[in-house]
Order: structure tokens, then sequence, then C-alpha cells
């Protein structure tokens, strides 16, 4: 895992994503998962976003970075972009991609700007207190997260309105194939997981009164796994919906990419 996790680095996805065009770095076109934006612009839109725009774009990020960060990255400059699938938590929202370049031939990262909409808690709640959905996002990942990735940051399109947040492409993220857990491993994963989920919330709630509503008996711990089982039961009911609304016809099932 961690050999695998070690291979998702920057140099390795300037090698996969770009390639050099006329002395120049670019994104690779790989329709429909990767696609330039300069091949999806109409010329009039090509005219709305000037260099003044993409400046004040890469602007209004930097600002959002602390300030060792935001000195890092204003020694690049944002030089191509591109159009990009992005995972199934993605799907619907716009994911961009954006290739900084610096003063030496190899010296390159790439970022990843996802759209980020309200919250689905908003209309039950009152109104967030952040001026865009991004800025929620990113200071919702700085609170919770021992360590978030370091060019996390938020910016509000010029031109759209739309709300994105910028983070890495690849940073070395790992993962673990459950279905491959013992029983002790299992149980082992679920701990490492649990523990997470406990120091986020005592880091952005009362951690004492936190405490003491869960008690030292077992009644949360229990309520939790009675929904955790009536919702993996649920989700087992509404796949089998979905399998038989297919197979009579009401719906019409497509394979994607």
């Amino acid at each position: 895992m961690v050999g695998k996790a070690q291979t998702k680095t920057q140099e390795q996805t300037l090698e996969k994503l770009t390639h050099w065009v006329d002395g120049r770095r670019r994104f690779i076109s790989e329709p429909p998962l990767l696609v330039p934006l300069n091949e999806l612009f109409t010329d009039e839109q090509k005219e709305l976003f000037t260099p003044a725009v993409l400046e004040e774009t890469w602007t209004k990020y930097l600002k959002s970075l602390p300030e060792e960060r935001r000195r890092l990255l204003s020694r690049f400059r944002l030089t191509d972009s591109a159009l990009r699938v992005g995972g199934v938590g993605s799907v619907g929202t716009r994911c961009i991609i954006v290739l900084l370049e610096g003063g030496a031939e190899d010296d390159a990262i790439i970022l990843q700007l996802k759209e980020a909409g309200a919250s689905v808690l908003e209309p039950y709640t009152t109104e967030s207190s952040y001026e865009s959905a991004a800025q929620r996002v990113v200071q919702g990942q700085r609170l919770t997260q021992a360590t978030s990735d370091i060019f996390l940051g938020w910016h509000k399109g010029a031109i759209t309105g739309t709300h994105y947040y910028w983070r890495q492409l690849k940073d070395m993220k790992g993962s673990l194939n459950v279905t491959g857990l013992d029983k002790n491993g299992f149980e082992t994963y679920l701990q490492v997981c649990a523990s997470c989920l406990a120091r986020a919330h005592a880091r952005t709630g009362d951690a004492a009164a936190i405490a003491g509503y869960i008690g030292e008996g077992k009644t949360l711990a229990k309520a939790i796994a009675n929904f955790a089982d009536a919702y993996a039961d649920q989700t087992e009911q509404d796949h089998q919906a979905l399998v038989e609304a297919i197979e009579s016809g009401r719906v019409t099932a497509e394979t994607g990419i």
C-alpha cells in the first residue's frame, strides 16, 4: 500500500498528463477523460477568459493560502488548463486541472480545482458564515484534518461565479483493499477510522461535552451500528429496485466510461 502511494507523485502525474508541444509543456488531449479547455471554449468564451481574468483567478487563490505557501506558489505561473473527469464523488460537478510552471524546465506542478456547492444541511440550519461554498469546504478540512493538503485554497469564478477549491492532484494518498482483510485486520482498520473521526470531532466541537453525551456505556455505539445496518439493507433494496426497473424497461441503462 505504501509503495503504491509513493508512486502517486507530481513527477509521475506530469509524465502521464502532459507532453511537449513546440517547446512548451501542455496537457494531453484524451477525450472524454481529459480535454484542454482551449479545445472546449468557443471563440466568444476565449475572448472572455483574458490574461487579466486568469491573473485575477490566480491572485484570489493565492490570497486564500497561508503566507508561507503563498510565497512558494507566487514563483509559479499558470500556463495551461484542462477539464478532467473526476471520481464517483465528483459526478455532476466541474473538475479542472491547471499546470503551474516555475523558472526551470522541469519546475512544474499540477493542481486541481473542484466545484463546491452549498451544504445539504443548509436548508435545515443557519446560513453558512463563509463567503463561498468552497471556503466552507477548505476551512472544514483544515479544522477536522490533522494535516490537510498544503495547497488547499479557494476562489470564486470571476465570470461564472462558480465556487472552486484547489488542492494537489496527486500527493501520495494511499488506501486499503478492505475486501482482502481478515477479521483482525478489519477490526484494526475500523479502529483507525474511528480514531480519526473522533479526533476530527474533538478538534471542532466541545470535546468534554461530546464525551459526556457518549458516556461510558454502549448505547450510542449500538445506535450507530443499528443505523449502519439498516442503511446497508436499504442500499441493497434500492439497488435491487434499480435492477428490476432496468429489466422491465422502465429505466434505460448504458455502460459508462
